[in-house]
């Protein structure tokens, strides 16, 4: 593909998921600018939500946990009413601590916040995981070198956290696999 790594990545998320109605390269209200960008995306993975993805994290391959390099970028998505500057200053904090530590996330990797991620939620940690909402085409690019993975990054409790600590990320995922819940809803019961 011609262009830039960042254009051919857009034009990637653009064929799958339809087109980008939002880019946002300021990492906080002061503008400061961030390594990356994040564009959105609206009525995806459904009618009423929004997909968020990040754009340049994938620049500078990190390690894998079990040895080797990725390429980064991360998904987000929630319905429209969730969406909001603190979650995408979340996605941009995230990013950034991720290119710091110059680590990959993996399957199953549980990153707690401050706080709830929405007023009224018991979801006050992320978990990063397979974009099981998305075509499969959106689990990464192969052409590229190392090639680049897209990491879902779902809001979860602290006790889900606790959860996959203890358990692991397959028994997580037969809970999911179990009840099904909406994990396009930030205000979701927790599993465990």
């Amino acid at each position: 593909m011609n262009g830039s790594p960042h254009d051919m990545i857009r034009r990637y998320i653009e064929e799958q998921l339809g087109p980008i109605a939002v880019s946002i390269t300021a990492a906080d209200g002061q503008q400061r600018p961030a390594a990356f960008s994040i564009e959105t995306i609206f009525d995806q993975p459904c009618d009423g939500a929004r997909t968020c993805v990040t754009v340049g994290l994938s620049d500078v391959p990190l390690r894998r946990a079990g040895g080797g390099l990725d390429r980064l970028e991360i998904l987000f998505c929630a319905y429209d009413e969730f969406i909001n500057d603190e979650i995408l200053e979340w996605l941009f904090s995230i990013g950034e601590r991720l290119l710091e530590s110059q680590e990959s996330a993996h399957l199953g990797m549980v990153w707690p916040l401050e706080r709830s991620i929405v007023k009224q939620s018991a979801l006050d940690c992320g978990c990063f995981y397979q974009p099981v909402y998305f075509p499969e085409t959106m689990h990464g690019i192969d052409a590229m070198d190392p090639p680049l993975i897209f990491s879902w990054l779902i809001p979860i409790t602290s006790k889900e956290a606790a959860f996959i600590d203890t358990s692991g990320i397959k028994k997580f995922d037969a809970l999911f696999a179990k009840h099904d819940p909406d994990l396009l809803d930030l205000r979701r019961k927790s599993l465990v």
